[in-house]
């Protein structure tokens, strides 16, 4: 069992939030604004992504731990992905089956940071 922890594949995503980030002291009228007009871009994902709704997605067989898969997306100024609704756990299930028949465990967002390393 504790092999299979080290045993893993990389599912990550970069969201339009990423840039929100980084904004520092913003006052709430600002903030709402950036918010709407961020509703109203259209995201273009990168090549190679799978874009649904306003977020891209990008299924990548890599073996490390969920440290270190999370560092490789900051990286790529994405992170580990995170599900928000039904259709969106329907998508990263196809992704992983399209990449991986026998479903091998997939690290997502979450974490235990008492014991994983």
């Amino acid at each position: 069992m504790a092999r299979q922890t080290e045993v893993v594949l990389l599912l990550f995503l970069v969201t339009a939030a990423t840039a929100l980030a980084k904004v520092v002291n913003l006052q709430l009228v600002d903030f709402d604004y950036i918010v709407k007009a961020e509703e109203r871009r259209v995201t273009e994902c990168p090549f190679g992504w799978v874009q649904y709704g306003r977020r891209c997605f990008m299924y990548q067989a890599t073996l490390m731990n969920w440290v270190s898969a999370e560092k490789h997306c900051l990286n790529l100024d994405a992170h580990l992905v995170s599900i928000h609704s039904e259709d969106e756990y329907q998508l990263v299930k196809a992704l992983i089956r399209a990449h991986d028949h026998q479903e091998n465990p997939t690290w997502i967002g979450l974490n235990d940071c008492q014991t994983v390393s």
